[in-house]
């Protein structure tokens, strides 16, 4: 089986490392030419720092993480319209959620994936079914066919809109909002 990645963010990376383990042929294509955009911060539930502990990677997670004990949704004027808190979990379950940078779990991420396996600054401009396959053409004139497409390009996947036409999600103007406190930090209780 020959699977492709297309994108080579957060989820694009975290299936090339599974990919990677369970010996199945892939590659990622990635449209930017470096890893300078990959936005500021990311929040992980246990569940996902689950999948990055079947990876290996979760005591460095740790590290480079902040647990979150409180979180709030605020509106465009920043008037608090809920706040989460997050004690009981914790005292039950013993985790909940861990914010980091972005570029820092990226990084954990390209630790495992072999670089020869992503294809940098190499858009996708076509997908296309035959019988045999799934035909790929590239921005820079090339072309491969794969068992498997995976489109991991992010909430505006041109992938997925090329084959399945508008998106249906709807924006609310809604903003996310956080900050960074070092876990040097942080409270022992």
């Amino acid at each position: 089986m020959k699977v492709l990645i297309v994108g080579g963010g957060i989820t694009g990376l975290a299936l090339a490392a599974f990919l990677e383990r369970c010996g199945v042929e892939y590659e990622v294509a990635e449209r930017q030419n470096d890893w300078a955009r990959q936005g500021f911060l990311i929040s992980i539930w246990d569940p996902g720092r689950d999948i990055l502990k079947k990876l290996g990677l979760a005591d460095q997670f740790d590290a480079l993480g902040s647990r979150i004990r409180t979180y709030q949704v605020k509106n465009g004027s920043g008037k608090v319209l809920r706040t989460f808190n997050f004690s009981k979990l914790y005292a039950d379950f013993g985790g909940v959620v861990t914010v980091l940078r972005r570029s820092d779990l990226h990084e954990l991420l390209l630790h495992v994936v072999p670089t020869e396996k992503i294809l940098m600054n190499m858009p996708v401009t076509k997908v296309s079914q035959n019988a045999d396959a799934a035909h790929v053409e590239f921005a820079d004139g090339t072309s491969a066919n794969y068992d498997v497409v995976v489109a991991a390009d992010g909430v505006h996947s041109a992938i997925r809109a090329s084959l399945f036409g508008d998106h249906l999600e709807r924006y609310e103007d809604w903003r996310a909002w956080y900050v960074w406190i070092d876990n040097d930090l942080e409270p022992v209780h």
